[in-house]
């Protein structure tokens, strides 16, 4: 079974998604989603998930904390072990090396599945998988709702 990591970046009580490339030969073309990679032989979860970050977006962070491990068997068996970790520089300081664009969002903005991109000042669906919207609503109960409470 093939395995996977995910990273929730977080700001505040936003969460730091990735807008996918717009190529018909990619898995989830043209939406907002987490971002993520597969864990190469020889690497372990945690080691995935800063590697992975530093590939795509330029950030290394020494303190990710895991969140849960999900197994999902659509559309192939995958297990995804999810890490988050706070986003300690400006977005506009940050260099995107895959996807089309990112953006932080709220709870209540990923809940109605339709994100806005300033790159390209339109709206582009969230991915509809039960699996990114367990982990995102996980995400926000056990960290950036508590982070939020906190900032009051």
């Amino acid at each position: 079974m093939k395995q996977a990591a995910v990273i929730l970046p977080y700001q505040g009580n936003r969460l730091l998604m990735q807008l996918r490339d717009n190529k018909p030969d990619i898995v989830h073309p043209g939406r907002w989603g987490l971002f993520s990679g597969t864990i190469e032989t020889g690497e372990n979860p945690l080691g995935c998930a800063q590697r992975e970050l530093k590939e795509e977006i330029n950030v290394e962070h020494a303190q990710m904390v895991f969140l849960s491990t999900d197994t999902v068997s659509h559309p192939d068996p995958i297990t995804l072990h999810s890490f988050y970790c706070l986003l300690n520089v400006p977005v506009e300081s940050i260099t995107l090396y895959e996807g089309s664009d990112i953006g932080l969002f709220s709870i209540d903005q990923i809940r109605s599945r339709q994100l806005f991109s300033p790159r390209f000042a339109t709206y582009f669906p969230v991915i509809d998988q039960p699996i990114i919207r367990h982990i995102v609503e996980k995400l926000f109960k056990t960290v950036l709702l508590k982070t939020e409470e906190t900032e009051r």
